[in-house]
């Protein structure tokens, strides 16, 4: 079904510190391209994540599942990134710009020569690695707009790790993505920007705080603002108006 310039399998771990707002997550993302589209997918992963305050989180939930999830579809050229949320009633249309800072560390990922690179994205500052030899502006999640295919990230605050675990490359292949467009998005209600969503998604999360909290005095409520992108959540006290 998918023909592609490259498949690339990443193992992602999400640990952030906070207690209240955290995430804490492992799964692995699968990129397919042909080097203008891409295709991501996630796959649950049965570990235990360690969290910041020494408890055991098992990845194996009630939601776990041994199939590939479609998770965005990513436009190279013009930096756009789609995908779902809302069990697919919400379709988001997500332009990406980051900044990209090159060092001068090198270092061998899957026997490909990589080179490092800085960035800021979305509350979490990074350092990766991208290969040399091909200049393709993709990665994983949104990682995207890099001058090379971008292997692994990972977060100056040890939250975020993501390396690349395998590849399968086959540059000369100049076959386009085939990709189902209607399929993913056809039946979405809605279509929002990224601003949108997390506008609405946050504000609905501090309704449903505030009803707890008014019904229960005392009690904390939460949800997982601080993902890979952490969420400009007013209750946060770690996030900067």
């Amino acid at each position: 079904m998918y023909s592609q310039k490259y498949t690339v399998k990443y193992d992602v771990t999400i640990n952030d510190p906070s207690l209240r707002w955290s995430t804490n997550d492992a799964y692995q993302l699968i990129t397919k391209s042909d080097g203008i589209k891409s295709i991501e997918f996630r796959k649950d992963k049965d570990t235990i994540v360690i969290k910041s305050n020494g408890v055991l989180y098992e990845t194996k939930t009630k939601y776990f599942t041994d199939s590939l999830r479609f998770k965005r579809f990513k436009i190279l050229k013009t930096n756009i990134i789609e995908y779902t949320e809302y069990n697919g009633q919400a379709h988001i249309k997500d332009t990406i710009s980051i900044k990209y800072k090159t060092g001068n560390k090198k270092k061998i990922i899957l026997d490909l020569e990589c080179n490092n690179l800085f960035f800021e994205f979305r509350g979490r500052y990074y350092e990766a690695y991208y290969a040399i030899d091909i200049p393709i502006a993709d990665g994983p999640f949104k990682f995207i707009g890099a001058p090379g295919l971008i292997l692994e990230a990972n977060s100056f605050d040890y939250s975020v790790t993501i390396k690349a675990s395998a590849i399968s490359l086959n540059l000369n292949n100049t076959t386009p993505l085939n990709f189902d467009y209607k399929q993913w998005f056809n039946n979405s209600e809605y279509i929002f920007s990224y601003d949108k969503y997390v506008e609405i998604y946050l504000n609905q999360w501090y309704k449903i705080i505030t009803k707890n909290e008014s019904q229960y005095p005392g009690s904390k409520s939460s949800f997982n603002s601080r993902r890979i992108e952490i969420l400009p959540n007013k209750l946060d006290p770690e996030i900067n108006d």
